[in-house]
């Protein structure tokens, strides 16, 4: 194996698209740079969703609604997120697991039909606010100063999502925009003491919506 001290955790049958599928897009977030942390804020979902997706230990998948969420993320179509073909409906899957400095690094390993065991995929979990390499030169303070503006000038009177807001600010910057600048900026929206701010609220999908709050005191 490798210089990991590798513990076998379980061996069971698993989906092959949805195997196939989770890291088909393990390997389009990588390729945008982009953290499971901030593919989860993408999604409107909470801060490990993808994390806990891409555990293979974990049973969560992504829903068919979110296959067609995920083009618009990624602007692609549905073939660089579903297999084109596979060898077979079930795939027999071994995970071993390790553990350093509190991150997991996953090891698996797919049966073959001669009875071997290929390995299939090896990673290691993220820090929840790792910055990958991305080819950008927009700051923080950039992207903050905008939501901010836009906030004042009544933008979020109507409903948003993360990814709208998202892809408001790449028109804007008119290049790659880290996603954690834009989640760090919503954040200080919602954190604020006093009204106007942000409030959040989730639709039927669980999805966070962004849009403006004002609290009415009776005197």
């Amino acid at each position: 194996m490798t210089e990991k001290n590798y513990t076998l955790q379980s061996t069971f049958p698993i989906d092959t698209i949805e195997l196939i599928k989770t890291y088909n897009v393990m390997d389009l977030r990588l390729q945008f740079g982009y953290s499971s942390f901030e593919l989860s804020f993408l999604l409107g979902f909470r801060d490990l969703y993808v994390r806990d997706l891409e555990n293979p230990l974990h049973s969560l998948q992504y829903s068919v609604p979110n296959n067609n969420y995920l083009q618009h993320i990624f602007n692609c179509g549905m073939n660089k997120i579903l297999p084109k073909k596979t060898d077979g409906d079930k795939y027999t899957i071994r995970v071993f697991t390790a553990t350093e400095n509190a991150l997991i690094s996953y090891r698996i390993e797919k049966l073959e039909p001669n009875g071997s065991w290929t390995l299939f995929r090896e990673f290691t979990e993220e820090p929840k606010l790792i910055e990958l390499p991305l080819d950008s030169s927009i700051s923080e303070t950039a992207v903050r100063e905008f939501i901010q503006g836009k906030f004042a000038d009544g933008y979020f009177k109507t409903s948003k999502t993360a990814l709208e807001v998202f892809q408001l600010c790449k028109k804007h910057f008119k290049e790659a925009i880290r996603p954690l600048y834009v989640a760090n900026s919503l954040k200080v929206l919602t954190s604020k003491r006093k009204t106007p701010k942000l409030g959040t609220k989730k639709n039927e999908m669980g999805r966070t919506y962004y849009s403006e709050l004002w609290l009415a005191f009776i005197i």
